[in-house]
């Protein structure tokens, strides 16, 4: 089958293999996909909220207004269920959680607030707020300490940056994460911080650091038998030796990811492998494989 044919018969399919499916450690704590899980744990959280508002009342004035910090964890944990179900929702209990912490001035409600309305502020596109609201964050975390908070915030702020194509900001707080995850020894946030920083330099076209972290990265995950971050670096690497046209070395790290990603039942994953598969054959214009892999 001829290239033009196979563009006229299979349009969508066509545009699909074009495209390249990179995986990005995006903002912290953004949820994609809406389980059971995640309703039934909207609903028991409302359930705690109620008990804890029935239980302040029962208390009168003997109430002592510093346990609204529980009632503040509370309004971000729904805020953050509802990041995948309604992020209007999400907005709203973000921002009482805020409410709740400046009036007993409680800086860790307040943090976690900031960062939950930059989180769906960057989920509805508006970036320059969401980048306000995680720098606002980042200065409570550094004033209180918090390192694990700062390594995040430091992620979420490379995110905003590599978004809008900021490549030397991204790299900067991509690596002051990784700095911070290292003294902490956070292995999971040492290989999204690789993964990051990875895609940065491939997007550079500098792909031997790109290269470099992502193998890195690929080492802790086996290290701690990650699988679908084993898959997850597999890709990335794949997708740097396709860069190189170096379709051998790219088949051969994707068909690695597919083996993972099958035993781990991940349908994200595999319909990425197989679509990055099929680019490489219409490349080759393999026509025939290249439908076998389009998902």
């Amino acid at each position: 089958m001829l290239l033009s044919q196979i563009r006229n018969k299979y349009p969508f399919v066509f545009y699909l293999c074009q495209m390249k499916y990179i995986f990005f450690t995006t903002i912290i704590l953004l949820t994609i996909n809406v389980s059971a899980q995640d309703l039934h744990s909207i609903d028991s959280l409302q359930k705690t909220l109620d008990k804890f508002e029935a239980d302040k009342k029962q208390s009168g004035s003997k109430f002592n207004p510093i346990n609204d910090s529980i009632k503040a964890e509370i309004l971000h944990d729904l805020g953050e269920q509802y990041l995948g179900v309604n992020p209007d929702k999400a907005m709203d209990y973000a921002n009482q959680c805020f409410n709740v912490s400046k009036k007993i001035e409680y800086k860790t409600g307040i943090a976690d607030a900031y960062n939950l309305i930059g989180i769906v502020s960057e989920n509805h596109g508006n970036y320059k707020a969401a980048l306000e609201y995680f720098k606002k964050t980042l200065s409570i975390f550094q004033e209180t300490g918090n390192k694990h908070g700062i390594a995040l915030m430091y992620n979420n702020i490379g995110v905003i940056h590599d978004d809008h194509g900021d490549r030397n900001e991204a790299l900067k707080n991509y690596t002051n994460s990784l700095t911070i995850r290292n003294e902490l020894n956070d292995k999971e946030g040492i290989t999204e911080c690789y993964n990051n920083i990875g895609i940065v330099y491939e997007e550079q076209g500098n792909y031997d650091e790109a290269l470099k972290n992502q193998m890195d990265g690929l080492a802790i995950r086996i290290e701690m038998g990650d699988k679908n971050g084993q898959a997850s670096s597999l890709i990335c690497i794949g997708n740097i030796y396709d860069d190189k046209n170096n379709d051998s070395a790219a088949l051969a790290n994707y068909s690695e990811a597919l083996k993972l990603s099958e035993i781990s039942g991940n349908k994200i994953y595999l319909g990425a492998i197989y679509n990055n598969i099929g680019k490489i054959y219409i490349k080759q214009e393999k026509f025939d494989e290249a439908l076998i892999n389009i998902r």
